[in-house]
């Protein structure tokens, strides 16, 4: 069994098997409650194992660092919601552009209601990771925001949406959609579906010229 010395401080290289996803699936959203509670400083080795439910050489084998533990959290939370908007949009590339951003939206509230604590910890701690692992994270929110703008800009060519800029009007969208963690609770008297509704009413409305 790894030490505590050894914990989260090694780098482990090897692709992970299906088995590994399988428990690293399971774990993330204990972890992400425990980081988001104490921050990823303040969460101990034994903290973690606590909130996962899994011991300490377990936890070792599949995350050998905090720093990679952060950034998974992040590539899984992301990865699913660029996967999500992909599919939206190759579904409604014939349909008015207001209708894939409609769908859009009510993807990104429901990952927002079905993984508050990640999203959470990925706006406040990623400053913790390394220059190279943010730069990664910093690549891939691009080219999140890149599939909202090409919406944006089919909506602009098909007259649609009258905006000014295309890619500040995908910032506003996303730092807005990116909030909604801070003050929405999924166990609150607002339905994933009605926050999806206030949500679209709110961004969509000044689009039209």
């Amino acid at each position: 069994m790894a030490t505590d010395a050894q914990v989260f401080t090694e780098p482990r290289p090897e692709p992970r098997t299906p088995h590994a996803e399988r428990v690293l699936a399971s774990l993330l959203l204990p972890a992400a409650a425990i980081i988001r509670e104490k921050g990823i400083l303040g969460a101990s080795v034994e903290d973690l194992v606590e909130a996962v439910g899994v011991t300490k050489g377990a936890l070792y084998y599949h995350i050998r660092t905090k720093a990679g533990l952060l950034f998974w959290i992040h590539e899984s939370v992301t990865n699913e919601g660029y996967e999500r908007w992909l599919k939206v949009i190759d579904e409604t590339r014939d349909q008015p552009a207001v209708t894939t951003l409609q769908r859009m939206i009510e993807e990104h509230c429901a990952i927002v209601h079905d993984y508050r604590d990640c999203v959470a910890v990925i706006s406040e701690e990623m400053k913790h990771l390394p220059e190279d692992m943010q730069q990664q994270i910093r690549q891939r929110r691009t080219d999140y925001q890149a599939l909202l703008e090409s919406v944006l800009r089919r909506g602009v060519d098909r007259g649609e949406f009258a905006v000014t800029s295309v890619h500040h009007t995908a910032s506003i969208m996303i730092g807005t959609l990116n909030s909604i963690y801070r003050w929405y609770s999924p166990s609150g008297s607002m339905s994933v579906s009605e926050l999806a509704d206030a949500a679209t009413q709110h961004l969509l409305c000044g689009l039209r010229g």
